[in-house]
Order: C-alpha cells, then sequence, then structure tokens
C-alpha cells in the first residue's frame, strides 16, 4: 500500500498537492471528498485489523497505528514530490528502509 501511496503521489504531483493541501479550508470542502478521504484511511486501519488478527503486527490501537503509517509513508511521498531526494532509485531505497523500519515496530514479536 505504502508503494501504490507514493507511485500515486509520483505520478500525480499536482493532483497531490491539491488534496493534502492546508490552503482549502474544512468547512469548505466538497463533501464527497470527504467521504473518500475516510473510505482511504479506513482500507489502511481495516488492513492493519487483518494483520493484527493474524497476530503479524501489534494488537496496539489500530487507528494510531494507521496514522502512524500513513505519517511515514506521507513523508516519503512529500520528500519525493517536493524534490528532495534526488539520486536515481533513493525513492524506493528510502520506501523499501522506512517500511522494513516501520514493521521492525509494529510487528509482533515471534
Amino acid at each position: 500500500m505504502g508503494a501504490a501511496y507514493v507511485d500515486f503521489a509520483l505520478e500525480n504531483p499536482s493532483h497531490y498537492r491539491v488534496m493534502f493541501g492546508g490552503f482549502v479550508e474544512h468547512e469548505s470542502r466538497d463533501p464527497e471528498l470527504d467521504t473518500e478521504a475516510t473510505a482511504a484511511f479506513e482500507a489502511l486501519v481495516d488492513a492493519l485489523s487483518a494483520l493484527q488478527a493474524d497476530s503479524v503486527v501489534r494488537n496496539d490501537d489500530t487507528v494510531l497505528m494507521a496514522s502512524h503509517v500513513w505519517a511515514l509513508v506521507h513523508g516519503v511521498a512529500m520528500l519525493a514530490v517536493d524534490g528532495q531526494l534526488r539520486e536515481p532509485g533513493e525513492v524506493r531505497v528510502l520506501l523499501r528502509y522506512s517500511v522494513d523500519r516501520l514493521l521492525t515496530g509494529i510487528a509482533t514479536e515471534r
């Protein structure tokens, strides 16, 4: 999911910036946009819930864990979109490292 998130940001940088730009007042946002955003976040929550049910990740607060995962992947995406990751393959290397370290932190001890 993280790779797809970063790929979307890189393939659609202008759209990505509009989606997450702070210039849109919450009250003036399209209700359909809020519904779609909620559904996207819930997909992450559901995926983590399934991993919790299989004892793959810790049984921490699922919504908090989803926010943690999102923050990490969003940070990589923003660095990439903003041109901060300039070396060939640097985005993929950082994303793989970040996800590996993330799993180390949220995985259950086996």
